[in-house]
């Protein structure tokens, strides 16, 4: 079984880009310095060694930053120690590059105070994921299950889509869903769904009986706006399944001869 929202990208896999980016603000500096020394108007060149400490608050933190501000303030002084401008005039040329390493660096921490509170909490959402999609065991009954779960909002982590599936008196039974909305809200009204399943799954004979108390649940406690879209099948005995479609996408049965959709 595999959920519709199946995605080969992970979010999670860190890619080249975030390898080089901390390398840039170096490579800038070092740049400028470059045309600082084969240019006539070596000084005039010296302002841009800020954008060094300025890309470095997005990928570093306040102590990477002011390495990185420590870095453009000594070439620059070093390149301006060369020119015959007063002391006075390479102050304020240094100025900039050091103001802007000050002002990255409050800017660095507090992007890592956000994001601290932004993991803590995920971590929140992904622990009421977890209680809410208890995993599937690699067999139910007589038949393999795989499932893979990418939430749409993938920052999030936390989204309105459930499954289920679990072996039942009258057979091997499972749901699968799409509620309205993201977020936390969505979330319970997938609990809600799943914790209606559970039980119906075990009690009614009929498939179509399990459908309508899903249905009687959420009529009491939904807002008008509100609804939830799903497949409900069954497999009562060999060689019969039972598939209940409430305005969801197509499940699909994969064959020697392709792709169906069944609808």
């Amino acid at each position: 079984m595999f959920p519709a929202r199946l995605r080969p990208y992970d979010p999670d896999q860190p890619d080249s880009t975030g390898l080089i980016a901390p390398a840039v603000p170096v490579i800038i500096i070092c740049g400028v310095a470059l045309l600082a020394l084969v240019t006539s108007e070596g000084l005039a060149w010296l302002p841009l060694l800020a954008v060094g400490p300025a890309l470095a608050a997005a990928h570093c933190g306040p102590h990477g930053v002011i390495r990185i501000g420590v870095l453009a303030v000594v070439v620059g002084a070093l390149l301006g120690a060369q020119g015959d401008e007063s002391v006075r005039t390479q102050a304020i040329l240094l100025a900039t590059p050091a103001a802007v390493a000050l002002a990255s660096c409050g800017a660095s921490a507090l992007r890592r105070r956000r994001e601290r509170v932004l993991a803590a909490v995920r971590s929140v959402a992904e622990a009421a994921q977890n209680a809410l999609l208890t995993p599937v065991p690699a067999r139910v009954g007589q038949f393999q299950v795989a499932v893979r779960y990418s939430a749409a909002a993938a920052e999030a982590r936390v989204g309105g889509d459930l499954y289920a599936l679990l072996p039942t008196p009258h057979g091997v039974r499972l749901i699968v869903g799409d509620v309205r909305g993201k977020g936390l809200p969505a979330v319970s009204t997938a609990a809600l769904v799943l914790g209606v399943f559970r039980e119906a799954a075990y009690d009614e004979p009929n498939l179509l009986d399990v459908v309508a108390r899903i249905e009687r649940s959420l009529s009491r406690n939904l807002a008008p706006d509100d609804f939830v879209t799903a497949v409900v099948a069954g497999y009562p005995s060999e060689g019969r399944m039972e598939i209940v479609n409430c305005g969801h996408a197509p499940p699909l049965l994969v064959g020697e001869t392709g792709i169906i959709a069944i609808e």
